[in-house]
């Protein structure tokens, strides 16, 4: 019958041509010996050491008849074999002396010559049928011989005195010593001619208690007493065990063994063995498997094997089914072996696949049949349990250390590096040979031929079942071989298969594959939508698409260099996750300068390149100043700013271009002076500090050298570099670009500017916003300097390329070092706007040109200037959610960014990427921007509105259709005549507050109108009539006490607040009114009697400051966790 697993198997012949009569053997540790005994009166021994070949040994024996040996056994140290002969005579022969004379052996008995012990004369006159080796907890070395009259005897092996006898109903045939896992006891369980079973408890340390009992103090009825319980306990135990499988089988017992148990239980008080309770057909064991003593119990009648611990009472452990017609068995980790009637059939079954339920008439699995054996012509006398020594790792290449140091895939199994199972085998005995049953083919190896070669999964579940293998660790093994073969598809299944994590399957597909495969599947990886990966492990396997483009472009040249520099870029401009400070660092290194312009315009990352430059002009291997794409790079005009906040690295950049201007072409020279230029809006805020100095001259050179250089601030120091390396271009462009000559006419031609004319300024002008709440992040004035946290989306927070996904509240270091005041800030969904006392700097997403910078650029990490507004006079400044509006103090408006819905106001439904003027005619005094639309509010107190109206943003009095492209009047029911003072809106719904303090709202979110709908449906009762969209008319909310002035108003998602005397109140729009809160919290109550200065809100938060300028922030766990440390 051929299984899943039969050629796992084989069985080897050791001995052949051997008429055995009597066989034991034993092993201790890597020890194992063998006895056999033949009918030709010979004694073979078969010893095996480890790894080491086997050695034999023949013995003869005495050839006197009543010297015929009848039994034997091993000690417990595998060292002396003990015989007992017909006429009761014991000896023992130095077996382990006879075989391998290089191991130290005590000498407690002759090395050289068999030890003899002639029969005593109180041992039985009976003719002995077994014997088993007794080593006492004392180390006292005994012998219990079974007679076939039913005595037992104890003999000493020091001095051949017999210590006492007990006896049985009938002949003995197999004794066995039977330990609990604590080997605090032991005990002799004996099998009788009928199938009876007895056990005798030998001794238990933890009471005292030793048999046979002293015969010389019959009085001491103390040690009667605990010799008794000692016996009964292991008795009941064995019969409670034995009483609970004739309740599960429903088996029944006859008279006799009821007869037999009742006198072994008044026969209690003697010394001898209990009769344990008959139960037809069960045999019962002793075993050792899984690092433990058992007892197995074998119904044969049903085949059914119950697995127990012989320490405890308890139900069974394992219920295993058997082969039909099997006779003895042995049970290891994870296989049982087991022989038939005939004799002549060995078959390794699995523990695991043969389990089965206790109740009911289980069948036997036919997929637990590992492998069978047969041996013809040959009778099975016993098998014995071969321990595997070997069981460790497959892999044994020399070069182990060598290949992880190269992170070499593994080319076969023999590479790999996964433990061996073990699998203990067993040694069978017949009357004619000796087999082994030995591992030909590893297991691991034919789950590997399965999954590979046959593409068989149910297969390679059933071998990794069968022997206890770790199923994902091989799959990911087989896998790694896919891969080493080139088989990259396959290994990336089995990949999946085996749950491996996504970073490491394509680190491992790195190791092997090519770049461009690995680069399929990265960005299938990064694009894949049902993908749940951290954003660390995106990171990672960004980076490594950073490292794999490198590659390839520096492996090849000409058509192929360009797509892949192409594909790059593209990767480099729209992936979010790769760390882009290593991108920088690794394009700079490779001398793709390319690369690293795309890098400081498209994603903002000027800090880094200028100090990248820095690090590499340093370096032995700067480049050349005649290397043109480098000089290209160098002088990228958007790296102004970072030049002048980074006076380490631009100290190196200067001197460099200051050292070999000579040598730069016209066109270069030409971009040095753009990027060099002190009157950028970028660096004017610095440059200005120069001449504001109290050491003012009208000389440049004097202004210069009048700065106190004995406490230098470095940003000055860095401007003075910048105009002095700016006056070296110059000089150079002038002098390779003009003739030695001038002409004085060319000052006619020269105008002068005129003064600007008086522009008409709004008479009030609209609050300035300390404190902004955006979509995830927050932002905060403090001391004129701006404080970002939250999640970092886009670089939204404006401190860098972040690989974290959120940050506490920082300070913006480059606003800082740019010496410029922050006055108000505005957060939007991924983006941020800032007005300082030099403009408006704009930093975060641009995806939708929501920051005025211009298409390309995709992203900006730092806070940058938007130069279209430099020369105009903002006062107010508002993000929505992709679109950003700006006030200017003459009451215009520019609008930038996301105009899908019309919300810029321009006619049309075009993005924006700078600023443009809202054409419009009214003077407009303040500006709100929500996710699709945008508010103004004119002098006059009338509101306007454009965007989406889908849900209701902009009133519906005079709106047909879902959006408008141009301002339309929002009219505020009842009286829309009365003025408003303050709006406000971030999402969905808006907030208005009338002259009078009369608070109103309009809008709602696609969560509330959904809601609302629903409403209306089942108030219809499913007629088709168009009910009213009750969320796009104004509703009133609030009304003021007094008409005391309401100093803000914010809205989040679904919530909104008012700050009304310094108390905050809030609620749900169209659901809850506005309210004090109401806490149950009384601990609560009093953080809310503050009296509050500032207040905004998120998407589903809220944040405030209080007249001590503490912020505090409630709602969104993660932004009040962030908040918290401000």
């Amino acid at each position: 019958m051929m299984t899943t697993a039969q050629d796992v198997f084989e069985l080897k012949c050791l001995l052949r041509n051997i008429k055995i009569r009597l066989c034991c053997r034993i092993e201790s540790g890597v020890k194992q010996l063998l006895a056999l005994i033949t009918s030709d009166a010979e004694v073979v021994l078969h010893y095996t050491y480890g790894e080491l070949p086997p050695v034999v040994k023949r013995v003869p024996w005495l050839t006197d008849t009543n010297k015929l040996i009848q039994a034997i056994c091993f000690d417990p140290t595998a060292t002396w074999l003990l015989v007992v002969s017909i006429d009761g005579s014991l000896y023992i022969i130095p077996a382990l002396s006879l075989t391998d004379r290089k191991q130290k052996i005590d000498c407690k008995w002759s090395l050289n010559d068999l030890t003899h012990f002639p029969k005593h004369s109180q041992t039985p006159d009976a003719k002995p049928t077994c014997i088993v080796w007794w080593q006492t907890l004392d180390c006292n070395q005994n012998a219990l011989v079974g007679y076939d009259s039913g005595a037992i005897a104890l003999i000493s092996l020091t001095d051949g005195r017999c210590l006492g006898c007990c006896a049985i109903s009938e002949g003995v045939t197999r004794l066995a010593l039977c330990q609990d896992n604590t080997l605090d006891s032991v005990s002799l369980l004996i099998n009788g001619e009928s199938g009876q079973q007895w056990r005798l408890m030998l001794e238990q340390n933890s009471v005292g208690c030793l048999w046979p009992p002293e015969s010389t103090n019959q009085s001491d009825e103390l040690t009667r007493s605990r010799l008794h319980n000692l016996k009964q306990m292991g008795v009941d135990k064995l019969a409670s065990l034995k009483q609970r499988l004739v309740e599960a089988r429903g088996g029944r017992r006859d008279s006799q063994s009821d007869t037999a148990s009742e006198s072994s239980h008044s026969e209690s008080t003697h010394s001898g063995p209990e009769l344990l309770p008959c139960l037809c057909d069960t045999f019962f064991a002793p075993q050792y498997a899984r690092n433990r003593y058992l007892f197995s119990a074998f119904y044969k009648p049903t085949s059914l094997l119950t697995v127990h611990a012989v320490d405890v009472e308890s139900a069974p452990l394992f219920v295993h089914k058997l082969v039909k017609g099997t006779s003895s068995l042995l049970l290891t980790d994870r296989l049982i072996y087991t022989v038939n009637d005939d004799g002549d059939v060995v078959s390794v079954i699995s523990a695991q696949l043969s389990e089965c339920r206790m109740e009911g008439d289980a069948k036997f699995n036919s997929d637990a049949l590992v492998a069978q054996f047969t041996i013809e012509k040959e009778k099975i006398l016993s098998i014995y349990k071969l321990t595997d020594l070997t069981s460790g790792r497959v892999r044994k290449s020399k070069d182990d250390h060598k290949k992880e140091k190269q992170f070499e895939m593994p080319k076969s199994a023999e590479d790999l590096n996964i433990r061996k199972p073990k699998i203990d085998t067993c040694v069978v005995v017949t009357d004619n040979s000796v087999y082994k049953i030995t591992v030909s083919c590893s297991p691991i190896s034919k789950f590997i031929y399965f999954v590979n070669e046959e593409n068989n999964l149910e297969k390679a579940e059933k071998i990794s079942l069968i022997f206890g293998l770790n199923l994902q660790q091989l799959l990911e093994a087989c896998g790694d071989l896919m891969i080493a073969k080139g088989s990259f598809h396959s290994g990336i299944i089995l990949y999946k298969q085996a749950k491996v994590h996504l970073l490491k399957r394509v680190l491992k597909l790195a190791i092997s594959a090519d770049c461009r495969t690995l680069l399929k599947f990265v960005h299938l990886c990064l694009t894949a939508s049902r993908v749940d990966m951290s954003m660390a492990t995106k990171i990672h396997i960004g980076n490594l698409a950073v490292m794999a483009y490198t590659e390839l472009i520096l492996r090849h040249g000409g058509n192929t260099r360009t797509s892949n520099t192409k594909d790059f870029m593209n990767f480099l401009r729209y992936e979010e996750f790769y760390d882009q400070i290593l991108a920088v660092n690794v394009a700079c290194q490779a001398g793709h300068w390319n690369i690293v312009t795309l890098l400081a315009k498209c994603r903002g990352l000027q800090p880094e390149v200028v100090s990248a430059f820095g690090q590499i002009l340093q370096s032995a291997r700067a480049p050349r100043a005649s290397d043109r794409e480098f000089l290209f790079a160098l002088s990228e005009p958007s790296l102004t700013q970072s030049l002048v906040v980074f006076p380490q690295s631009s100290r190196e950049i200067f001197n460099f271009i200051r050292s070999n201007v000579d040598a730069f072409s016209v066109d270069i020279l030409q971009r040095f002076a753009v990027q060099l230029d002190p009157s950028q809006p970028c660096v004017v805020s610095l440059v200005n500090r120069i001449f504001c100095t109290n050491k003012y001259s009208s000389s440049l050179d004097t202004t210069i050298e009048s700065v106190d250089f004995d406490n230098p601030d470095k940003a000055i120091v860095t401007v003075k570099d910048l105009i002095e390396t700016f006056l070296y271009v110059l000089i150079n462009l002038v002098a390779k670009t003009d003739k030695d000559e001038y002409n004085i006419k060319l000052l006619d031609k020269i105008d002068v500017p005129e003064p600007p004319e008086e522009e008409c300024h709004i008479e009030k002008m609209p609050d300035l916003h300390p404190l902004s709440c955006g979509y995830e992040h927050a932002a905060i004035v403090r001391n004129s300097n701006l404080y970002t946290m939250g999640v970092s989306s886009s670089g939204c927070l404006g401190l860098g390329p972040l690989l974290t996904q959120s940050s506490p509240p920082k300070l913006i270091q480059t606003l800082f070092d740019l010496k410029v005041k922050v006055l108000s800030v505005s957060c939007g969904r991924k983006h941020t706007l800032a007005l300082t006392d030099y403009g408006v700097y704009a930093w975060g997403s641009n995806a939708y040109g929501q920051l005025g910078l211009g298409p390309f650029i995709q992203e900006s990490p730092y806070p940058q200037i938007v130069t279209v507004l430099c020369f105009r006079k903002i006062i107010e400044v508002t993000a929505g959610q992709y679109h950003s509006l700006a006030l200017t103090s003459s009451g215009q408006v520019y609008t930038w960014g996301w105009g899908i819905h019309g919300q810029l106001g321009h006619g049309n439904c075009d993005n924006s990427y700078y600023p443009r003027l809202l054409q419009f005619k009214h003077q407009i005094v303040q500006v709100a921007a929500g996710h699709a639309h945008s508010l103004i509010l004119t002098r006059d107190g009338k509101l306007f509105g454009f965007g989406s109206n889908v849900f209701g943003q902009l009133e519906s009095c005079q709106i047909d259709s879902n959006k408008s492209t141009r301002p339309v009047w929002v009219l505020l029911m009842p009286d829309i005549y009365t003025p408003i003072e303050k709006i406000t809106t971030a999402y969905f719904h808006n907030i208005a507050i009338r002259a009078d303090q009369e608070v109103y709202t309009w809008g709602a979110s696609p969560q509330e109108v959904r809601i609302l709908q629903s409403k209306n449906l089942q108030k219809q009762n499913g007629l088709s009539l168009k009910a009213p969209d009750s969320w796009k008319a104004s509703v009133h909310v609030y009304s003021s006490a007094n008409k005391k002035p309401i100093e803000q108003v914010a809205v989040g998602y679904r919530h909104s607040v008012i700050l009304h005397n310094g108390k905050i109140l809030w609620g749900k729009n169209k659901d809850d009114e506005l309210s004090p809160p109401k806490l149950k919290d009384k601990d609560n109550i009093s953080f809310f009697t503050h009296k509050f200065t500032h207040v905004s809100c998120g998407l589903d938060y809220t944040m405030a400051l209080d007249q001590a300028g503490k912020l505090l922030a409630w709602g969104s766990p993660s932004m009040a966790q962030v908040s918290t440390q401000l």
